[in-house]
């Protein structure tokens, strides 16, 4: 999908706020601004006080996922990197980061946490971190959900308060993410980094095994733009470098649950 990204008249539309990009869209589908303007974070600052607000054309495509990339992409030049990750703050103040790669249940994994045991996202779907300053930046994104997602989410007695659905994508749900945290970026200072591992195998049985912070990172970068971006990968390596890393494969939402927040309280 090409995206293309120009000045603003923001004066008769809604403004959007994710990361620190600020902007408006253009789509030839109404449907589409519709359900967008349901799920991504709205700007609730004077617009005459913000003068970098661009306008995304996306055309006539209707893929989220794809826009919440290419807002990523507007980040690069403020020295952002992106991680396929969730970033989560629980009760106690311990940072959590939980990555993977597509389909691996972090979205899932995340909600659960959040809705299940008060944990706070901090970011969803990317996780973005400048290279310069080493801060991670607030990415609330709304969380991609497929049916089989919903069902597990519901084994735990939780269920996101609102989904929206678009009728070209009958197997996937949005889910916002609420904004509970004040401040626009924190300290990258991990206490805990989860790679979900899928395993495709009907008779695989759950496992979890510590890892060491280095090669969580060579996973991570699976899953990221460190490697385009020249002197950036330092400021990941930093941020989990006294974190317990653990992979964790296969296994059922409550394990996963019991594992990270196990995990947690032991470090």
């Amino acid at each position: 999908m090409s995206l293309q990204t120009g000045e603003s008249s923001p004066a008769t539309k809604q403004i959007y706020h994710l990361g620190d990009a600020v902007f408006t869209l253009k789509n030839c589908d109404a449907t589409f601004l519709q359900t967008v303007e349901k799920i991504l974070p709205h700007f609730t600052g004077d617009p005459s006080s913000h003068p970098e607000i661009e306008e995304i054309n996306t055309g006539c495509t209707k893929e989220i996922l794809d826009l919440i990339r290419h807002v990523a992409s507007l980040h690069q030049k403020q020295k952002y990197v992106w991680i396929e990750a969730s970033c989560l703050l629980t009760p106690t103040g311990k940072k959590v980061l939980i990555a993977g790669k597509s389909q691996s249940g972090k979205s899932t994994t995340a909600l659960a946490l959040s809705l299940g045991k008060r944990w706070s996202i901090l970011a969803e779907n990317l996780c973005l971190i400048n290279y310069d300053s080493r801060r991670v930046l607030k990415h609330l994104a709304p969380a991609a959900l497929d049916e089989k997602a919903l069902e597990v989410l519901l084994t735990q007695g939780v269920s996101p308060e609102r989904t929206y659905s678009l009728e070209w994508r009958k197997n996937r749900v949005w889910a916002p993410v609420l904004d509970v945290i004040g401040e626009r970026t924190f300290d990258p200072n991990f206490d805990l980094a989860i790679w979900l591992e899928r395993d495709d195998q009907a008779d695989s049985s759950f496992s979890v095994n510590p890892i060491s912070s280095g090669e969580f990172a060579r996973k991570a970068l699976t899953v990221s733009n460190l490697l385009k971006i020249k002197g950036s990968s330092d400021s990941f390596f930093d941020s989990i470098a006294q974190a317990k890393c653990l992979t964790v494969t296969g296994g059922e939402l409550n394990q996963r649950l019991d594992t990270i927040t196990g995990a947690v309280s032991s470090t």
